[in-house]
């Protein structure tokens, strides 16, 4: 879960993410998600299948979000790295759900007549949505393919280059 329905555009000529941030690596993941479960939706051997990609919102988790920002990058960098765990913290801790109305929403998914077999998506109140426009986008020009070829050959070479048994 990540996202979905909130698919962006992402860098078309960059599908390995070789040139990354924060931002195009959410926006690429979500995109690929989502249209790597309409792939495996369409198999006919996947007919009793129901590919969710969720939105969950902020879950607090109880997991402290800390990081030791290094000095040496810098004065600056150390503050605002500080400064952004102190505020997502706080978002997390108020507007975030509980752990467990979290995981109560996800048996939910599994248990309702609303996600029936196929790709679907659900926004953060468990309301099932239509593609948006970026993924229309997408999905009308046939990246499902792309995407999962895609994610095949990165699996075999990473098979390819591992260690052996």
């Amino acid at each position: 879960m990540l996202n979905g329905t909130l698919e962006k555009k992402i860098n078309e000529d960059d599908i390995g993410l070789k040139k990354w941030g924060i931002v195009p690596v959410v926006n690429h993941t979500t995109m690929c998600t989502s249209l790597a479960f309409d792939y495996l939706s369409a198999d006919s051997s996947n007919k009793h299948i129901t590919f969710i990609h969720a939105t969950p919102g902020f879950v607090n988790t109880g997991t402290p979000r800390t990081t030791y920002p290094s000095k040496k990058d810098g004065y600056l960098w150390w503050a605002f790295v500080s400064v952004m765990q102190i505020v997502s913290g706080w978002i997390i801790i108020h507007f975030g759900k509980s752990l467990e109305e979290s995981s109560e929403r996800r048996a939910f998914y599994l248990t309702s007549d609303n996600y029936k077999p196929g790709f679907r998506l659900a926004d953060n109140s468990n309301d099932v949505q239509s593609p948006n426009d970026a993924l229309k986008y997408y999905q009308e020009r046939g990246w499902q393919s792309k995407i999962w070829d895609f994610t095949e050959q990165v699996w075999e070479k990473a098979l390819a280059n591992g260690p052996s048994a």
